[in-house]
């Protein structure tokens, strides 16, 4: 008998394929069945002589067979189908190029398998707290249940991820969008020259000989430590670029008060290859600078001004009235009502203010007037890669008078702490750059542009043939044993795919020898993954390592495991990286979320060995006083969550905190709530989510064995036991950003 999910599935999908099945044209099939890209686009653009040139380069240039097809698409289900019907006929696919008006897939209900993106999907509309993913596309094992789609943006599609099947991304393809927002005959022809433009970059081999790597404003707490160190390991992965003086150039905002002007030049300097943008962004927007500097107390006030006009109206234009906005921002801001005069209603203010921005950001429009050489761009930035989205800052780069051919980013915000170079290496000895993306892909990744480019480089074809496929253990073992930090990560990760749990001794055996800080991060970081009694073994030595990224993400992992043994350990960890501001942060949220009793004991204990610092007992001090606070707000929020007269709202909204804040110490008292038949059928929902984040933790078979129990019990409902089934999935397999 078909479950109710099964059966809203199936229902959906067959109204979904009943008016397109006959708009399919079939444009041209595989010669070369070994490696095999689908070319997937709209009729119009289809009918295109560039399409047409794209296809055959793929084939004379690249040495891929290709599956192409243009059609009036009507909605994801009809292109995945298709994408499954291709797989079928050609298991050596691996890769989708998306062009022109492929259906947009929006996922919701799936938010753990994003990096950061935790937006509550019942306050906010659908098309805000959905994400924009191709996943829908290129991991076909994962099953989603069709909502609707929108009415304002009939491209765009919602889903939910099922809760009965796989919560984690595996992605066996990789895809690429090229997708361009104009209309009528125009957006025709702008994809032609983008097709046209990449099928030219062949004619000639392109290595990768020059990188630039830019880090912008209030990024990573600003910590000149792993800016600098990053430095390090990207030496490791790329040794050849740091042999001349072009190969490398590392950027940093504070090297330039309009360092907009000077990113524009290095963009369009002659020979730029790669380019990495670490900043913050919105969909048409990077935050290059932060807010102008000055030494004297007239610039003070003014910038005072400023950003008090500014953030009324900002306040304003997310829909409050302006008398209440400004109300609440003097309570907020203490300051005289007379600083936000002028901010609504003088033109040439504003005007002025917005100069002020226009000199630290840069905007899409920005772009019209520049000319990036850069064959591949990675955003590692929120919402930059937000291709569904007219005036999308990646299209600019895409579409514009440059060279760009491919970008990386992200359709929402993502993770500060994300190991943004995890396999970059592999770009430089001629990886695809969609065999690159999809190893690192999340919910909220997005490859735009062409994803069968790759930089030339000796053994590209080899290398390539490798990641297309899984391989098998001995093809894998045997690239473990090259003195290569990049082929040594490469094959920790594929072995894990492939082995599972079994790897942990070797992963432990490759953190604690190898001298390559990257192999280390991927050893640890897959050690995570699995969790065991080895990861534990290493993860405290793991907060003194020399590469600062496996100190911070250490105390992160730990964080969410809740081991209260490793309280002294990242005591000890901030005590001998004061200049680590990262990890400063990092380590001190997990003191936050230990057992605070015993870790005041340790604070207690370690007075002595403080003295060296000359505010010894202040720090220790201070310390003390945040845990006491941690454990103070945890109980409150405790509070609120078990009592039975507060408002349903606000023991939502405490329920809501866990997925970030995971109190191990509190899930015994939680259980009994999730348990209680009697209470609100929303809480219980809530809390049964909010306990699927607690993916590391040592209370995790308590929390599985409480929500088998809620299954099991008489009078669940269908909704809170689809809900439990989920978070059963995913503290059993889990990823990490």
């Amino acid at each position: 008998m078909l479950k109710r999910d099964q059966i809203i599935t199936l229902l959906g999908a067959l109204l979904l394929l009943a008016p397109a099945v006959h708009a399919q044209q079939v444009l041209r099939k595989p010669v070369v069945k070994q490696a095999v890209v689908a070319v997937l686009a709209d009729a119009e653009v289809a009918a295109s002589a560039a399409f047409g040139e794209y296809c055959q380069m793929l084939e004379t240039k690249e040495g891929l067979g290709v599956y192409a097809v243009g059609a009036a698409w009507k909605n994801p289900e009809q292109v995945r189908e298709l994408v499954r019907s291709i797989r079928k006929d050609y298991p050596g696919l691996e890769g989708l190029v998306l062009i022109g008006r492929i259906p947009v897939p929006m996922i919701r209900n799936g938010q753990h398998m994003t990096t950061a993106f935790k937006m509550d999907e019942l306050k906010y509309h659908r098309n805000q707290s959905s994400v924009a993913s191709d996943r829908f596309y290129d991991d076909l094992a994962l099953q989603f249940r069709y909502i609707g789609q929108d009415s304002a943006q009939p491209d765009w599609f919602y889903y939910e991820l099922l809760e009965s099947g796989p919560q984690v991304i595996r992605s066996e393809l990789y895809t690429g969008r090229i997708m361009s927002h104009a209309t009528g005959q125009q957006r025709v022809e702008e994809i032609s020259a983008f097709l046209r433009k990449a099928v030219a970059a062949r004619e000639q081999a392109q290595p990768l000989d020059q990188f630039m790597a830019f880090t912008g404003g209030a990024y990573n707490s600003e910590s000149l430590t792993s800016w600098y160190q990053e430095q390090l390991v990207l030496q490791e992965i790329m040794p050849a670029l740091f042999k001349t003086n072009m190969g490398y150039r590392p950027l940093h905002f504070s090297m330039d008060p309009k360092m907009k002007y000077r990113l524009f030049s290095e963009l369009q300097r002659p020979g730029l290859d790669l380019a990495l943008l670490t900043e913050h962004g919105d969909i048409e927007l990077q935050y290059i600078n932060n807010s102008p500097a000055g030494n004297d107390a007239t610039f003070a006030l003014q910038l005072l001004r400023y950003q008090a006009r500014t953030a009324l109206r900002r306040a304003v234009a997310k829909g409050q009235s302006p008398e209440a906005a400004k109300e609440a921002l003097l309570k907020k801001m203490e300051l005289p009502a007379a600083w936000f005069d002028g901010a609504l209603d003088n033109d040439s203010l504003r005007k002025a203010d917005s100069l002020v921005n226009a000199e630290t950001n840069i905007v899409t429009a920005d772009l019209a007037t520049v000319s990036p050489v850069a064959r591949m761009v990675i955003f590692n930035a929120c919402y930059n890669g937000s291709f569904h989205h007219p005036e999308n800052i990646s299209a600019a780069y895409l579409f514009g008078k440059g060279q760009t051919l491919v970008t990386h980013g992200n359709t929402t915000n993502v993770l500060q702490d994300k190991w943004t170079i995890e396999h970059l290496g592999l770009l430089y000895r001629g990886a695809r750059a969609g065999q690159w993306s999809r190893l690192n892909n999340t919910l909220e990744s997005s490859l735009n542009g062409d994803p069968t480019w790759r930089f030339q480089a000796a053994g590209s074809g080899t290398l390539n043939k490798l990641l297309a496929g899984p391989g098998t253990v001995a093809d894998w073992e045997k690239q473990l044993l090259q003195n290569d930090p990049v082929m040594q990560s490469l094959a920790l990760r594929k072995l894990f795919e492939l082995k599972g749990k079994a790897i942990s001794p070797v992963l432990r055996k490759y953190y604690e020898e190898t001298e390559y800080r990257h192999t280390r991060m991927e050893a640890l970081k897959l050690l995570a993954r699995i969790g065991d009694t080895q990861y534990v073994a290493v993860a405290g030595a793991a907060l003194f390592d020399p590469y600062e990224l496996i100190r911070r993400k250490s105390a992160e992992w730990i964080a969410k495991a809740g081991h209260h043994r490793f309280a002294p350990l990242l005591i000890n960890a901030l005590l001998a990286h004061p200049e680590d501001a990262r990890l400063s942060w990092t380590a001190g949220r997990a003191l936050d979320l230990l057992d605070w009793d015993n870790t005041l004991q340790v604070l207690d204990s370690l007075q002595s060995t403080v003295s060296w610092r000359y505010d010894g007992p202040q720090w220790i001090s201070q310390l003390k006083e945040q845990v006491q606070d941690a454990q103070l707000s945890a109980r409150q929020t405790l509070a609120v969550i078990l009592d039975p007269n507060a408002k349903e709202e606000a023991r939502i909204q405490r329920i809501r905190l866990l997925r970030n804040m995971t109190y191990h110490a509190l899930v015994p008292e939680l259980l009994p709530l999730l348990a209680d038949a009697q209470a609100p059928e929303a809480v219980r929902i809530n809390l049964a989510e909010a306990l699927g984040w607690f993916v590391l933790s040592y209370q995790k078979p308590a929390i599985t064995a409480a929500c088998q129990q809620v299954i099991k019990q008489p009078g669940t409902t269908e909704l809170l036991k689809q809900e439990a089934t989920q978070t059963i999935t995913r503290l059993n397999h889990w990823s990490l950003p």
